[in-house]
């Protein structure tokens, strides 16, 4: 099982009370292609192997005399992944994340790092970026408040007038972010 390095859609399943597998799967497969049992492995923050193409966020998986190096492009997937993997195997120890940057040398990626490559992704690293203060809120607001209105009107399933609470939340957010007094009204 896993012994080539290669791109897996991995699952972390419950098989009983205690145990727990690895299941990797292939597109549009139901089925799992690979299983291996997490009984007697350990898993631990890894550091970035030479040679392997395709992840930017080591861990690994180490059982005696055995170990499974995993990859993710996401800082942030790799914790969750560690965490879950940390409670399935039941070890004693918890996993230490690395050393950011500036204490070890390494080139490490800072927590908000990873959150700009995730929303580079889709295009918001620009707002991000941005100063508030930069920003015509006036306009702004009155955009979502537009937007958020044509939405309700137009939607049959819920065009009563009334704010969603999703809708009411997002506008809720907005003025106490940036000190913005809302009045919600009945339409």
């Amino acid at each position: 099982h896993f012994k080539k390095w290669k791109l897996r859609f991995l699952v972390l399943v419950q098989v009983s009370q205690y145990t727990f597998a690895l299941c990797s799967y292939r597109e549009k497969k139901a089925d799992p292609s690979e299983i291996m049992s997490l009984d007697g492995y350990t898993v631990d923050f890894g550091e970035a192997q030479a040679g392997l193409v395709g992840g930017k966020f080591f861990f690994k998986a180490v059982r005696e005399g055995d170990s499974l190096n995993l990859a993710c492009n996401d800082e942030h997937d790799r914790a969750i992944w560690v965490q879950a993997l940390y409670r399935a195997t039941g070890q004693t120890h918890k996993p230490v994340p690395p050393v950011a940057a500036g204490k070890g040398g390494g080139p490490q990626l800072s927590r908000n790092q990873g959150v700009l490559d995730k929303a580079s992704c889709q295009g918001m690293e620009e707002y991000i970026a941005a100063s508030p203060l930069t920003f015509d809120h006036l306009s702004l607001f009155a955009l979502l408040q537009r937007l958020t209105l044509d939405y309700r009107l137009n939607d049959s399933f819920a065009n009563m007038g009334w704010f969603s609470p999703g809708q009411a939340f997002l506008l809720d957010e907005y003025c106490a972010r940036h000190g913005i007094r809302a009045c919600h009204r009945h339409l």
